[in-house]
């Protein structure tokens, strides 16, 4: 009934009030008691009256209808997503994201940092980023729409919304697929603009991080390959025990970026690539995995192994790291100051090959996430 309430305040077409006439019969109360599955299957539970089944299909029915019209009239599209239907669904489908949190072995704990660049201070940047204990992501809107006075910010912050949105209500419908998930989320962002995107979530079943990456945003994964990332303890020449580290942090994966050509990176929005163009991966995970993921603004200042160099005494102070914003915080501050060198041989200037000398001035955004055992 929302639905057809919802159509009708939009538009009083007498074909709408019909079909409020001939769904009299459907009992909004009644409905409530059943899941979705049971109003959606054709052989409904032997406990349902004869005419709650009746009431149930000509709710279905009417249901078909809307999608029918709607999916010829664009404008109604919007109309249709918010149905009655879909309330119950979103309802429905928390339950079982509640049911698979505690199922799922892994979670993440996170610590992020965006740091605008200094021209653009009091807008907030033109970055984005979203997360929960499941999914990381991250948007870099194209700064080349400010020319014709658009604001890229507001690309970016809808779309990181749509796909925080898209995996928490319409996930499971999507098995929790990254790319799925992305590509809906892009359809859906109406915004004038265009961003690169990533965004790293973790599987339900498996052991897996699953990637999607779109420009030149990105992720790491690190991995201590030290033996079993423990502490020995042997004893120096005063005879005393002394503290030897046998942790070894290693870049396992890195991912590449996407680039028409230099500083033209794949961009998804109005007159962009199509978010299908994304790259796509799967990496097996351990517990204490660090992901990294951050804009171009990391990227294009920060070597690998100086990325590594800030993690380290972190990790080695504790395995589980105590405050990944402090990490997040650092290893921005430490991109923004080079950044600005001038004489600094940075990736930037080094993927421009002698085109360009220093550090590259930009937005930073940062998400760091560590792999955790789920268990309470």
């Amino acid at each position: 009934m929302k639905t057809i309430n919802l159509l009708i305040e939009y538009n009083k077409k007498a074909i709408f009030q019909k079909l409020i006439k001939k769904h009299e019969c459907f009992n909004k109360s009644s409905l409530l008691k059943y899941k979705i599955s049971e109003f959606h299957s054709n052989n409904y539970n032997s406990n349902i009256s004869i005419s709650k089944t009746n009431r149930l299909m000509n709710f279905k029915k009417v249901r078909e209808f809307i999608y029918s019209f709607t999916k010829k009239n664009s404008f109604w599209q919007n109309v249709y997503s918010r149905t009655f239907c879909e309330g119950i669904k979103k309802s429905e489908n928390n339950e079982d994201l509640q049911k698979l949190n505690l199922e799922q072995k892994f979670k993440f704990n996170i610590g992020t940092i965006k740091i605008p660049h200094y021209t653009k201070q009091k807008t907030g940047g033109e970055d984005a980023l979203a997360y929960n204990d499941r999914m990381i992501c991250v948007a870099d809107g194209v700064g080349g729409w400010n020319e014709i006075g658009i604001d890229p910010s507001k690309y970016s912050n809808e779309l990181c919304e749509n796909v925080k949105n898209e995996y928490l209500i319409n996930g499971l419908e999507y098995n929790y697929d990254p790319r799925r998930i992305f590509i809906e989320a892009a359809k859906k962002s109406k915004e004038q603009g265009s961003a690169t995107f990533c965004m790293c979530s973790l599987d339900y079943e498996k052991n897996y991080l699953h990637t999607v990456n779109l420009g030149d945003s990105g992720y790491m994964v690190i991995r201590d390959i030290g033996e079993g990332s423990k502490i020995n303890y042997v004893q120096n020449l005063n005879n005393q025990e002394e503290e030897l580290s046998t942790v070894d942090l290693k870049v396992m994966y890195k991912s590449e970026e996407q680039q028409h050509k230099f500083n033209f990176p794949y961009q998804v929005g109005s007159h962009g690539d199509p978010p299908e163009e994304c790259d796509t991966r799967v990496h097996e995970i351990q517990e204490n995995d660090i992901i990294v993921l951050g804009t171009d603004g990391l990227w294009d200042n920060l070597f690998d192994e100086q990325i590594v160099a800030i993690i380290r005494p972190f990790y080695l102070d504790s395995n589980k790291i105590k405050d990944l914003n402090q990490v997040a915080r650092l290893m921005s501050e430490f991109a923004e100051k080079l950044s600005i060198s001038p004489k600094y041989k940075s990736p930037f200037s080094v993927k421009s090959k002698g085109l360009y000398i220093g550090g590259k001035s930009d937005d930073i955004t940062i998400i760091i996430a560590q792999i955790v055992s789920n268990k309470i």
